[in-house]
């Protein structure tokens, strides 16, 4: 799941409305109607789901409440916003969000999970009990790990494994034409940011340094502290010196 650094209260913010006009955005502490948020947090994170990362336009995204408006979410605090596909936002419903969780704007998620070739998503074995523990309880809220032949299976309307399954299948494919020099790094990040599932391609791409960092720089709101650059964009941990460092 891709970091994400969400812009402060006070700070600009860049957006292309559907006329095409470009806004600049100050971000609010409060909003009169939490929906006018959705495309602030479109030109801070892009058009992607904040949890399966899926790309969709502006309007078929919905502004996700870390704590559910039923459960006492403060409704239109910019705080408590997200972004999310019908899926996930669905999925994740009123539950309430425990503080423990990983989140994706508060720890480094790409280092929460690993992702496989065949869609799957599960939490990383490489972490401490704790780390693992606080990991899952963001898996268990959004479902990710739904997946054919499993204790969760998905419903009929939760495509969010096939599409992983088939995005790593492109991710390969778009990895064999660039080191065969069939493709640039163009081809490769104009696919990758149409098809969305960002985890997916900076799991394929590993070790391509060039793509890895492009796939940071032009994703909007990714968080770049998140990775060393230094060591091929390997995944640190977020909150070093914490109890959970994730």
């Amino acid at each position: 799941m891709r970091p994400i650094v969400k812009a402060k209260v006070g700070s600009a913010v860049t957006y292309v409305d559907s006329q095409g006009h470009t806004v600049n955005h100050v971000v609010q502490e409060y909003y009169a109607d939490y929906k006018e948020a959705k495309l602030p947090l479109v030109g801070n994170l892009g058009p992607y789901c904040s949890y399966c990362e899926r790309q969709l336009l502006a309007s078929d995204l919905a502004v996700e409440h870390i704590e559910p408006k039923s459960k006492n979410g403060k409704e239109t605090e910019w705080a408590d916003f997200l972004i999310a596909c019908n899926v996930c936002n669905g999925v994740k419903k009123d539950s309430v969000a425990d503080r423990d969780s990983h989140w994706p704007h508060l720890n480094n998620t790409f280092l929460s999970f690993i992702y496989d070739n065949t869609g799957r998503i599960k939490v990383n074995p490489d972490l401490s009990a704790q780390s693992r523990a606080h990991a899952q309880k963001l898996l268990d809220l959004i479902h990710l790990q739904r997946c054919p032949d499993s204790s969760d299976i998905p419903t009929e309307m939760d495509f969010r494994w096939c599409k992983r399954y088939e995005t790593w299948n492109k991710a390969t494919r778009q990895k064999e034409l660039y080191l065969h020099r069939s493709i640039n790094e163009e081809d490769v990040i104009t696919m990758a940011k149409s098809s969305g599932y960002w985890s997916v391609w900076f799991t394929v791409f590993a070790g391509v340094d060039v793509i890895l960092s492009r796939l940071i720089s032009d994703f909007p709101g990714t968080c770049a502290s998140c990775f060393d650059k230094d060591n091929h964009y390997a995944p640190i941990e977020r909150n070093p010196g914490c109890d959970d460092p994730v």
